[in-house]
């Protein structure tokens, strides 16, 4: 069952409003992996979406992947809800403790980590990110044949993880490279 558009919304601006205010304090790695937010205009109306995502850090540069946890299409748009956390949790809707509120909000950030709007990255050759408290402009580069298999190689060593979700699917899970403006 696919979860409600408004409930998705919720869920992304929860998460987010979250890491902005704690300055990537909370929010800001997920199975110890850094989470930077990114935000690019959409391929079909031009607005701005802005989604948390993991990646790996460069020769300052910053590495996203289009993964989505082993999704069979490449990501388009974040799947993520405070309803659907706590059920997939077990937690019930009444319960108000700070352990479980951790509990939900991780899910929450490590299933919407999964999706950069990779859709939209490939359309673009901008986009702006924030790491921790700072904002960068940065120019957005799909890395392909060699340059993709040695940053894939990276992640691996930093987040094994990945392999497994290259094994779920036929397609080649795509890479940016985000280069900071000067």
């Amino acid at each position: 069952m696919a979860v409600p558009k408004p409930l998705v919304r919720a869920g992304t601006a929860m998460s987010n409003g979250l890491y902005r205010v704690s300055g990537g304090r909370l929010m800001g790695k997920v199975r110890g992996i850094p989470v930077l937010l990114i935000t690019v205009a959409g391929r079909k109306t031009g607005d701005k979406h802005t989604n948390p995502v993991l990646y790996l850090e460069d020769d300052g540069k910053y590495v996203v992947t289009g993964s989505g946890a082993g999704s069979t299409q490449e990501p388009q748009c974040l799947i993520a809800s405070l309803r659907s956390a706590r059920i997939a949790l077990g937690i019930p809707p009444t319960s108000s403790s700070l352990a479980d509120e951790k509990r939900v909000c991780s899910l929450l950030l490590s299933t919407a980590a999964r999706d950069p709007g990779f859709k939209n990255l490939r359309r673009t050759d901008q986009a702006e990110i924030e790491v921790g408290r700072r904002h960068l402009p940065v120019s957005v580069e799909i890395a392909e044949g060699a340059e993709r298999e040695v940053l894939w190689q990276r992640l691996l060593v930093r987040a094994p993880f990945f392999a497994d979700y290259q094994k779920k699917v036929e397609r080649q899970i795509p890479m940016a490279v985000l280069t900071p403006k000067t």
